[in-house]
């Protein structure tokens, strides 16, 4: 921003940027798009927020992503794998690091030894370095970042990979020590080729996925991405009967070289997996509210039961008191209002006992069929 307003170059903090941004705002200038490629601030937002402002786009120094091979489809995840095997030759013949993105931890390593088996001669011929990145060691995960745009290095992850991380192109082979540099890639003296991404399983969401190319849309190295899905995956699994058409409309059409067809078809299963959790939410957020209400009406008859005076006036109110025998007021009084906070107490406690037994029993049933939602 300071770049952009011609103005003396400060140290980065968060107070200086908000004082910047304050200043741009005064002067009825606003600079957008620092979203980078996930698109997470539109314009249609920004003047949405700021009326008055006239908005526009800056085009960055990033070179326009490849995302041209767009999605292919596989009938099971063995066909998937075999066809990713190709691929991976192509990327290494030309020294472009290529990040894969798995569904699990568990099948990074799967995934890693298939391709150790049925690429064992090409990896030893380009020098390829498989490069782990999960999330069970934060220090180990950036380690391996640190090392994925290297032109030989191949880096299989998870989503947890979706954002918030910077591949940086090296330009520069990685030296077997994992800690050296080799010589450029070629071609030498020009821009080094950028990060090729192959996520090999579906996105439940658009946005995951945009998040997912975006690591190859950084800086001015052009980078690439392509989507393998095989209909074995779990966002298919865990919807069959939501997903029933579109499941047959797949099966027959992802052999097909037209990928018009294939691309709405995966536009209708995000959009019917997105309707059906707004729904599940929805249904969630009322029996929650009604469990609220529930409570919120026992606590306030406790309330009534706090002091003497306060039950008096109560009773008063809706005429029960002149009911009581005048001479055994006090006592009767007493005896009732002991005797309601009792037994208010008790059913609070049972219906707070049966909603935590219902939640742990709702959670159990999500995790048994991976579902992924509580409540």
């Amino acid at each position: 921003i300071e770049i952009s307003a011609g103005a003396e170059i400060t140290p980065e903090t968060y107070t200086l940027a908000s004082m910047t941004i304050e200043q741009f705002e005064k002067n009825k200038d606003l600079i957008i798009d620092y979203a980078g490629a996930s698109g997470t601030m539109e314009k249609d937002r920004f003047e949405s927020m700021y009326e008055d402002k006239a908005v526009e786009r800056i085009a960055g120094i990033a070179e326009t992503l490849d995302e041209s091979a767009g999605h292919t489809g596989f009938k099971a995840r063995s066909e998937k794998w075999q066809a990713l095997i190709g691929k991976l030759e192509t990327r290494f013949e030309k020294s472009q690091p290529v990040l894969i993105k798995v569904e699990s931890d568990a099948e990074i390593k799967e995934l890693r030894e298939f391709i150790e088996k049925n690429l064992g001669n090409e990896l030893s011929r380009y020098g390829i370095i498989i490069n782990e990145a999960d999330g069970s060691d934060p220090v180990k995960f950036n380690q391996a970042i640190a090392m994925s745009g290297y032109g030989n290095v191949l880096t299989i992850t998870t989503n947890i990979a979706h954002r918030g991380i910077d591949i940086t192109i090296k330009g520069r082979y990685l030296n077997n020590d994992l800690e050296t540099e080799g010589v450029e890639v070629p071609p030498v003296g020009k821009l080094a080729p950028g990060l090729h991404v192959i996520s090999t399983y579906l996105d439940e969401s658009e946005a995951f996925e945009i998040q997912t190319q975006g690591r190859a849309d950084r800086g001015a190295n052009k980078g690439s991405w392509e989507g393998l899905f095989s209909l074995d995956e779990k966002v298919f699994a865990d919807h069959p009967v939501l997903l029933n058409q579109q499941i047959v409309g797949l099966r027959g059409i992802i052999e097909k070289t037209d990928k018009s067809e294939l691309e709405s078809l995966i536009s209708q299963v995000r959009d019917r997996i997105t309707s059906e959790k707004n729904r599940s939410d929805e249904k969630r957020r009322e029996y929650e509210r009604e469990v609220y209400l529930y409570q919120q009406q026992i606590f306030n008859l406790l309330k009534l039961t706090e002091s003497k005076d306060v039950f008096i006036g109560f009773l008063k109110k809706t005429g029960a008191y002149n009911g009581i025998e005048e001479s055994k007021r006090g006592e009767t009084v007493s005896l009732l209002m002991g005797l309601i906070r009792r037994k208010l107490v008790v059913e609070l406690t049972k219906f707070q006992t049966e909603q935590q037994s219902t939640q742990k029993r709702l959670e159990h049933m999500a995790r048994a069929s991976q579902v992924g939602v509580k409540g």
